[in-house]
């Protein structure tokens, strides 16, 4: 197979993608697809420009022939590489269940608070999912708990309490955020970028079976995990 066939294989199999991401069943000019889907795909977005310029590369091939009716635009090695590459991760994205799911504890706002540290501390995490009423209620980490330590301290009141004590020393600038186990970590870094172009933080993002708050999480991504989900898509 010469390069301008491969080239083109790969820019179908792109074609392809973009018409599941925005569900066009019709004909419709790439450029246009390429326009709809990148408002709805982060990872379509990133790779804009690149697409749109293999689609100026694949009309050449496709419509500049010679007399005799041979391809006189044939893409180099480096170019069909890297086209080959960008269909792998359009279409075989990395998702996050691949490496983000684990086992996530949780407790409920009756919860004492010495237990409710116990249990960050088996985790290894600073972070406490807190659910009630078979829904997310909120989400305990250590520097509330600290906030509340020092309140009790100051005002001599007993180190002792319940998770629903601590909750009201929470940063209202902070937001939990869910995922589907289908979610590719592209998903999960457009919520925290446009979190912070809204000058909100993400304590963390909580992944579900369909990404609804009303069930128990199966996986959690932090602040943390920023370096491994940029690292995954390279």
């Amino acid at each position: 197979m010469d390069n301008a066939q491969r080239f083109l294989n790969a820019f179908a199999m792109i074609e392809k993608q973009l018409k599941q991401i925005t569900g066009v069943t019709r004909y419709s000019r790439f450029y246009q697809l390429l326009n709809q889907a990148s408002r709805s795909s982060g990872l379509v977005r990133k790779y804009e420009m690149e697409l749109q310029e293999y689609a100026d590369l694949r009309n050449a091939i496709v419509h500049q022939r010679s007399d005799e009716g041979h391809i006189i635009a044939i893409p180099i090695d480096e170019v069909v590489a890297e086209i080959e590459e960008l269909a792998r991760k359009i279409c075989e994205p990395p998702k996050v269940s691949a490496h983000f799911l684990k086992p996530v504890k949780i407790c409920d706002p009756q919860t004492k608070i010495r237990e409710a540290v116990d249990i960050m501390e088996t985790m290894g995490s600073s972070k406490l999912p807190v659910y009630a009423q078979g829904g997310f209620h909120a989400l305990l980490t250590m520097e509330m708990i600290a906030r509340w330590t020092l309140h009790q301290s100051r005002t001599n009141q007993p180190l002792s309490g319940v998770v629903s004590d601590c909750l009201y020393f929470k940063d209202k600038k902070e937001r939990v955020l869910f995922l589907p186990r289908t979610a590719d970590v592209t998903e999960a870094q457009d919520l925290f970028e446009a979190s912070l172009h809204r000058g909100v933080s993400i304590s963390a993002i909580l992944i579900t079976e369909s990404g609804s708050a009303h069930q128990k999480p199966i996986g959690i991504i932090t602040v943390a995990d920023l370096p491994l989900l940029y690292e995954l898509d390279k």
